[in-house]
């Protein structure tokens, strides 16, 4: 079941969170969450 959901999957995106500074990791955070209000908004 799990094995088919696309949120198991590595996000390209945060592959380098132990390099990023806690600005960037916020920035992406926000970007991908982000992404989900479009989908359910659509």
């Amino acid at each position: 079941m799990c094995e088919n959901l696309n949120t198991e999957q590595r996000n390209e995106k945060t592959m380098n969170l132990d390099e990023m500074t806690t600005i960037q990791l916020l920035q992406v955070m926000n970007e991908e969450d982000e992404q989900i209000s479009k989908i359910i908004k659509d």
